[in-house]
């Protein structure tokens, strides 16, 4: 017996249109939801991260940025999630709108990035001696982090809407 629950099945749909069967539908729609709210919950914790703003505070800006990459695993997935929901279930409007929050999310990654990056001489000024080869490797290490996140989610979101111009 061949499980289909996830996927199209052309034999068990009425007249071989390869709808999906009830239960796709019904697992994709629990996959959206719990994407949706992990992605909400990722989010508010990046956003709490962010709030009140301290810009001009070298401290508080790489501190920041650094939180945000670490906290970005959460938000990841339940984005992606929604995402592979949105293309699975057919739905273009929510397609199109994981693609572009992806390519924004990205954008912004690439100005923290930038913003960090001005950052790293008032930092590494500051640090005693001992303390470099620590810094060095955290400043690296939120540096490459922030650049494979926002390769995918431009990835993502040119994925994303692909398969939604793929379908229309």
């Amino acid at each position: 017996m061949r499980d289909h629950v996830l996927v199209r099945d052309a034999a068990a749909s009425s007249g071989g249109r390869g709808t999906a069967r009830p239960e796709a539908t019904t697992a994709w729609v629990v996959v959206a939801v719990v994407g949706t709210a992990l992605a909400i919950i990722g989010w508010v914790d990046i956003l709490l991260a962010w709030y009140p703003p301290q810009f001009g505070t070298v401290e508080w800006e790489f501190g920041t940025i650094s939180t945000t990459i670490d906290s970005l695993p959460l938000a990841t997935m339940g984005l992606s999630a929604f995402a592979v929901a949105a293309i699975a279930r057919g739905s273009p409007r929510h397609a199109r709108t994981a693609g572009m929050v992806c390519w924004l999310i990205a954008a912004g990654l690439l100005g923290a990035l930038a913003l960090y990056l001005l950052d790293v001489p008032v930092a590494w000024k500051g640090v005693k001696e001992a303390l470099r080869p620590v810094l060095g490797k955290a400043i690296l290490r939120t540096s490459l982090m922030t650049l494979s996140y926002t390769a995918l989610y431009g990835w993502l979101g040119w994925f994303t809407w692909r398969r939604w111009r793929a379908d229309r």
